[in-house]
């Protein structure tokens, strides 16, 4: 599929999943030069955010980038990239109520491990969004590193296990990324301490 097409039958308010290699082949790599104009872009229009969201009772934080804009040549270049380096992700057209204001496509990569590459991939070229990355990769590294923790099994008295619990809870650190990140998203300016998480909301 090329961009063109993917771009022109992108339905509104629909997400899109951008697959690994549906746009170029297996062999193609981003440039230094592609990997710092996304980055440009990255630090004028995109985000990098540690969301906070319940389930079952309980808060999770999750990892998401994102970035947004109405040029659809320049959509076209941010999605050529990601796929080179296979990040991949997902589209959706924003309709402005303003008919005055172009539409927006936005592009989103939520899952840890593609943001992980995208991060390595970014941060030797940004500037402004640069502390943001830092903090999220940080947060990033440690939820990774807590996944990698076997399952805790407890057995009851006849030797069957009663129940399975997993160590890789949210810890006070990962919380604290959380909430430094969402300062630093609302506030523009990097906080004192090396913690922290970018968050932002998009309105249209």
């Amino acid at each position: 599929m090329q961009t063109q097409n993917l771009l022109e039958n992108l339905p509104t308010k629909e997400v899109l999943l951008m697959e690994k290699s549906s746009l170029h082949g297996d062999n193609q790599q981003a440039t230094p030069i592609e990997l710092s104009y996304l980055a440009g872009l990255w630090d004028g229009e995109g985000s990098f955010c540690i969301t906070k969201m319940k389930s079952h009772g309980n808060y999770g934080y999750y990892s998401k980038s994102s970035i947004v804009n109405t040029n659809m040549a320049i959509i076209a270049k941010i999605v050529e990239i990601l796929d080179k380096i296979n990040v991949g992700g997902f589209l959706q057209q924003m309709r402005h109520r303003n008919p005055r204001h172009s539409d927006s496509i936005v592009i989103s990569v939520q899952k840890m491990t593609k943001n992980l590459i995208l991060l390595k991939a970014l941060l030797p070229y940004l500037c402004g969004k640069k502390p943001h990355a830092e903090l999220m990769l940080r947060f990033i590294n440690r939820r990774l590193e807590a996944q990698k923790n076997q399952p805790k099994l407890l057995h009851g008295e006849n030797g069957c296990i009663t129940k399975c619990i997993r160590e890789d809870g949210y810890s006070e650190e990962d919380v604290s990324l959380y909430e430094q990140l969402r300062i630093l998203n609302r506030k523009g300016s990097a906080p004192e301490t090396t913690n922290g998480h970018l968050y932002q909301e998009m309105v249209v």
